[in-house]
């Protein structure tokens, strides 16, 4: 019985080779021909940091965006993107990364930040806009189907000084 098994086994490893060879090659060719456009929306969460022990300064906002980009070939990309923080209080982040795509789906990218945040400055005063200034990196990976995407994404952010991350993911459209 374990013979029979064993032989059934190897057979089957030896008949899916062909298939296994077709499939490589198919991705392989879809590897080679990338959209010069690709648009996405992003759904996530970010979360602040907070300061060591101060478990309270802690806190975490549900997160949508846009983002846009164009590939100046397969390697470099340039974007700008527009995310909305569901905070206590109102907060857009708008940013102009460059991307970096090393191997495959994989891509990483590094972006000033302009947060615009509507908050009070103090308790008793009245809410106002103001600009804070940071950076974002991030990583990612493209899971291509045809010319839809869906990317797993996680960002690290500090906006004026205070460190956040930021993960989610989006789903995009190549074109």
């Amino acid at each position: 019985m374990h013979r029979r098994f064993f032989a059934f086994c190897i057979g089957l490893c030896f008949s899916t080779l062909p298939l296994s060879a077709q499939t490589q090659a198919g991705h392989h060719d879809s590897e080679h021909s990338f959209h010069h456009h690709h648009l996405s929306f992003f759904s996530g969460a970010t979360s602040e940091f907070g300061e060591p022990g101060a478990s309270s300064n802690r806190n975490t906002w549900h997160t949508i965006g846009l983002d846009y980009e164009y590939r100046l070939n397969r390697l470099f990309g340039v974007s700008v993107f527009a995310e909305y923080l569901f905070a206590s209080h109102e907060e857009f982040l708008l940013g102009l990364p460059v991307y970096v795509h090393p191997w495959g789906g994989l891509k990483f990218n590094a972006s000033p930040l302009l947060a615009l945040v509507y908050e009070a400055e103090a308790s008793d005063a009245h809410k106002t806009w103001h600009n804070k200034f940071g950076y974002r990196i991030e990583a990612g990976y493209d899971f291509l189907f045809d010319h839809y995407s869906i990317t797993p994404i996680i960002n690290f952010d500090r906006v004026d000084g205070h460190p956040e991350i930021n993960y989610g993911v989006a789903f995009g459209v190549g074109f």
